[in-house]
């Protein structure tokens, strides 16, 4: 009766074991997600928690990211549209998998840490819209790729204009002046003569 009854918990042990890391087995650690934006194709980047930029392109499209930043932890990151007014910025959030749910009910808390270590404990949204106006849109990944990238810069410097000239070279041109060291002063106790004379030989 006892060999019986610990062979009946070794099986279900077993058939727990197999079914461990339901979640990632069944949905995995890493999703696609669609980035769309509602006025038109606009140049986006996702960016997660650090800000590192992870992915780049036009909308609408497809990328695939990691669910976990770190065991027990959720991946976060969020999207930046480029506009003809400067960024837009939308969150990409994630939430709790369910599939890790079947691991409680069959009781399998290895499963548990599994899906926790892999990644697939979390999910992420399938798709993020930004709220670029149709008349602001920059679809050109070059211009996009500018636009964030000001964004976070400090700009051209600009120039001091409180007496120091206008920028132009042609204004900041000043005229000579020379100090009158005697050389034209008949007067100054007869150096100045002297000295032309010296310049005359």
């Amino acid at each position: 009766c006892w060999n019986r009854i610990v062979g009946r918990w070794l099986l279900i042990f077993v058939f727990a074991s197999s079914l461990s890391g339901c979640a990632t087995i069944v949905s995995g650690r890493r999703y696609e997600v669609t980035v769309d934006n509602s006025g038109g194709p606009t140049y986006f980047s996702v960016l997660d928690k650090e800000n590192h930029v992870v992915h780049s392109g036009v909308t609408p499209q497809q990328v695939t990211l990691k669910s976990s930043a770190a065991p027990f932890r959720p991946a976060k990151y969020h999207v930046v549209y480029a506009g003809q007014d400067g960024p837009h910025h939308s969150e990409l959030k994630s939430s709790v998998n369910w599939w890790t749910a079947g691991n409680i009910v069959i009781g399998g808390v290895p499963g548990i840490v599994i899906d926790a270590g892999t990644g697939a404990l979390w999910k992420l949204q399938p798709k993020v819209v930004g709220q670029v106006p149709s008349q602001m849109v920059v679809s050109n990944e070059a211009q996009g790729a500018a636009v964030l990238a000001g964004h976070s810069s400090q700009g051209p410097a600009t120039a001091d204009v409180s007496g120091m000239g206008t920028g132009r070279p042609e204004d900041n041109v000043r005229p000579a002046s020379f100090e009158n060291r005697g050389l034209t002063d008949p007067d100054s106790t007869g150096q100045g003569e002297s000295t032309a004379r010296r310049f005359s030989q």
